[in-house]
């Protein structure tokens, strides 16, 4: 996923004031985020991790207390409690890294399952969040993975930490068709960036109507780095477990990633390497109608 200025989809815009504005702040924030998380409870943030299991298998759920703006410290020493559907399941305390883990039994029947954590002790208070833990059959279960900037979002990846919610529109089409694919099949968001942004991209897809799916994050210097490579360990961890029916992306990261681990690729914007591409997900739908697209034909509803 490239954050660059030219965008994929309508209402296109320049996105290097964000990405210059987001620099500065994100060294500020350090300091800011420090006082948050010593001074102020209503600061503190608590997200949880994702993951994907096999029916039947015990899984580590995690929790992730944190307060600042960009530069996010981890806040120890508080007792996170862990339900599903309302039954309680047990509770961990937030270690130096700001995380809580439990280990959970999930069930046998596939499905999606959304553990929430709750704050219950320490020197600080959060909201409620979810980890969905996703029960698929291996080899059985249909995946589609999703690059976030310019691809499902009309922005940048600054824009979205900068701005509201509402302020960054969805590339045309966008909820409609990843809800209609939903329908058929997992949602996994491969973000690209920190897991310690985790809220802010969460709240962008609550906000427009995504579904809720499976956020994979990876550290911010390690997509800097090796972000290619990572994308491609992604894919290919994917893949060796479950059916990665079809990768959704504007860069060319993403269509390398997609084909290292041999999945049908769909380019959004201007189209990389030479592939052709759609300039939103109307046009997806409209090429899946007319039978352009082998690789959806599975999806009944993006019709």
């Amino acid at each position: 996923m490239r954050d660059r200025a030219a965008s994929s989809g309508s209402g296109r815009r320049d996105g290097g004031w964000w990405r210059a504005l987001g620099a500065v702040l994100l060294v500020a924030s350090a300091a800011v985020g420090a006082l948050a998380g010593t001074r102020s409870a209503e600061a503190a943030e608590l997200f949880g991790y994702d993951t994907i299991v096999p029916p039947g298998a015990q899984v580590d759920v995690f929790f992730r207390l944190q307060a600042g703006l960009f530069v996010r410290v981890p806040l120890p020493g508080a007792t996170v409690e862990f339900s599903l559907n309302g039954q309680p399941l047990g509770t961990a305390r937030t270690g130096l890294d700001g995380r809580a883990v439990l280990a959970v039994q999930l069930p046998a029947q596939p499905g999606d399952y959304l553990v929430q954590g709750a704050v219950r002790g320490g020197p600080w208070s959060a909201p409620p969040a979810t980890a969905l833990v996703a029960v698929r059959a291996q080899q059985g279960g249909r995946l589609v993975v999703v690059d976030l900037a310019h691809t499902i979002a009309d922005g940048s990846f600054a824009e979205l930490l900068l701005r509201p919610p509402g302020a960054v529109p969805p590339v045309r089409g966008a909820p409609a068709a990843l809800s209609d694919l939903d329908h058929d099949a997992l949602v996994v968001y491969l973000v690209g960036h920190d897991e310690v942004f985790a809220p802010e991209v969460r709240r962008w897809l609550a906000h427009w109507g995504f579904p809720r799916g499976l956020t994979i994050f990876g550290k911010e210097w390690v997509m800097m780095l090796q972000g290619a490579a990572y994308k491609r360990a992604v894919y290919q961890l994917l893949a060796s477990g479950w059916q990665v029916a079809a990768g959704f992306g504007d860069g060319a990261d993403d269509a390398q990633a997609a084909g290292a681990a041999q999945v049908p690729f769909i380019a959004i914007g201007t189209g990389v390497g030479g592939l052709p591409a759609y300039p939103d997900w109307e046009a997806v739908r409209a090429a899946n109608r007319a039978g352009a697209l082998p690789a959806l034909a599975w999806a009944s509803r993006l019709r």
